[in-house]
């Protein structure tokens, strides 16, 4: 029924029963889905098939999200004609503020199965990004409001517009999957870029240096940090509620030629109810056999190496998943802790109460733990106790910043580890990369991206693969290594029949069609 008409009077003593117990209209409904066009036509509506969601076009522009959040209804255009499905088609008042709203304009009020404008509501406040086409006003704004929730529906009732740029950026940042939020100063104003799979994406500009500043002041105080203070570094963190969803944000400010600069390091707390496996990490099916034959061997260390942001934390959270079958102690000691797991004793570092990686390291030994997590190795002493752990019958993983896995003993040697004593404790050592993977939605990449595309924001890639070189260590490939021979060291790969090299895993994928070889390029050496 067209919203100029009222909500019709009770036709029929089915209908007066729905209109007094509207949880009797839920009830028949989910009982008997194929009475909807009855239903509806009962009640003078349109009615909303579930095969008719995939055809319809959200019409936010008609009414915003906001709003159709609040009042739980879905403004959508089918087939030409648009539509106020509604959540509660019996409410009064919801029906009579629609009424007010689109009066004279041709908008028709639906029915849909329960739950259904729900469910599309949830997955259109998902994917939805409040940053596009947001103005800032900095007049007459405070900045003393305290973040703990962020949604569609609080976003519009923020009243500080410094306020409601920073949340929407945190929320927008959090659905474009973007790692890291830089929010950069200069002679203009401020430019807001997101690392999404990698890549540096410039998201926009918000002009006047005042907007810049107020916002740098805005995260210090979410950061609990000096305000005042604008010509030294600072690092600190915060936590909010991103949709239900615990989000930790590492802040670094860093002053700059035209201000401060900002970079917020993304943290989401809500993978702690996902069960990691390295077969769910997205490698190839041996390389995960490979990686898991050497964690999973009884004592010993092994590594994975890689530069930042390489996913090492993934993968060691993704074979100590497969570990916690909850026949031993696990401990893991790390800075920060980034998924948390049942089952497991978990120690953040803390710096400045002198609980460094190398002081809880040495007091879990004492806590009878048959695995332990080291985060990652930077010093000569986290080096030293953990291959003495590995020494002495505890298996331990850990990450270390290494080029390749041959560079893993350099870097130990750097550390003043004895090479010898390393070599007889490590079992193996996984060097990786990430590189990003084709999107799947507009079959992109570099050379002809869809610039079109909502998925990958017109990059041509959407997501990232992880390659990976496992190098497991022998006694005739540990003997080479301690000469320090590169004939023998090739010699060794060569009689490792499983073995495979990051260029090899490099071409693998670009052949199978998951990634370009001008992306493999930035990641490795492949000539």
């Amino acid at each position: 029924m067209n919203m100029t008409e009222s909500m019709p009077e009770s036709g029929t003593t089915q209908t007066q029963a729905w209109i007094a117990r509207p949880g009797l209209l839920e009830q028949e409904l989910a009982r008997a889905p194929q009475l909807l066009p009855m239903v509806a036509m009962a009640l003078g509506m349109q009615h909303m098939e579930p095969a008719d969601w995939a055809r319809a076009v959200a019409r936010h522009d008609v009414l915003p999200l906001a709003d159709a959040l609040h009042c739980r209804v879905a403004m959508v255009e089918r087939d030409g004609e648009l539509l106020a499905v509604m959540s509660a088609p019996l409410d009064r008042r919801v029906r009579l503020w629609l009424q007010t709203r689109f009066e004279g304009r041709p908008v028709w009020f639906a029915l849909a199965l329960p739950g259904a404008v729900d469910a599309w509501l949830k997955q259109a406040e998902a994917s939805e990004r409040v940053l596009d086409g947001v103005a800032v006003d900095v007049a007459e704004d405070t900045l003393a409001k305290a973040v703990e929730s962020i949604s569609i529906a609080s976003l519009a009732k923020d009243e500080s517009p410094v306020i409601r740029l920073v949340n929407m950026t945190l929320y927008d940042g959090l659905q474009s999957r973007a790692s890291d939020i830089h929010l950069e100063s200069d002679e203009e104003g401020l430019l807001i870029r997101y690392r999404i799979d990698g890549a540096m994406l410039t998201i926009r500009k918000v002009p006047g240096q005042l907007t810049a500043n107020q916002v740098m002041s805005r995260l210090k105080v979410l950061s609990s940090l000096d305000i005042a203070e604008k010509r030294v570094p600072q690092d600190g963190r915060f936590k909010v509620e991103l949709q239900g969803r615990e989000v930790d944000f590492r802040v670094s400010i860093m002053p700059g030629n035209h201000g401060e600069n900002a970079v917020l390091r993304l943290l989401d707390r809500s993978q702690k109810d996902e069960r990691l496996s390295l077969d769910g990490l997205g490698f190839p099916a041996q390389t995960a056999a490979r990686i898991r034959a050497l964690a999973q061997l009884p004592y010993g260390l092994t590594l994975i190496t890689g530069p930042t942001g390489s996913g090492k934390s993934t993968t060691l959270y993704g074979a100590l998943s497969e570990l916690n079958t909850g026949d031993e102690k696990i401990i893991t000691i790390e800075d920060p802790v980034e998924y948390e797991m049942a089952g497991v004793l978990q120690i953040p570092v803390n710096e400045k109460k002198g609980l460094t990686f190398a002081r809880g390291l040495r007091s879990i030994l004492r806590h009878d733990p048959d695995t332990i997590l080291v985060g990652e190795i930077r010093d000569a002493e986290t080096a030293a106790i953990a291959v003495q752990s590995a020494l002495t019958g505890h298996r331990v993983l850990s990450s270390v910043h290494a080029n390749d896995a041959f560079s893993v003993i350099d870097r130990f040697l750097y550390m003043d580890v004895e090479a010898a004593t390393f070599l007889e404790s490590l079992n193996g050592v996984v060097s990786q990369r990430l590189v990003r993977r084709l999107c799947p939605h507009c079959g992109g990449g570099p050379v002809a991206p869809a610039a079109a595309c909502e998925a990958c924001r017109g990059t041509g890639f959407l997501g990232r693969i992880a390659l990976a070189e496992v190098l497991r260590l022998d006694s005739r490939m540990k003997s080479a290594l301690l000469e320090r021979s590169p004939e023998r060291r090739q010699a060794a790969l060569a009689a490792c029949a499983d073995y495979q090299s990051m260029r090899d895993a490099a071409g693998e994928a670009v052949a199978r069609g998951l990634t370009t070889y001008q992306e493999v390029c930035r990641a490795v050496a492949m000539e």
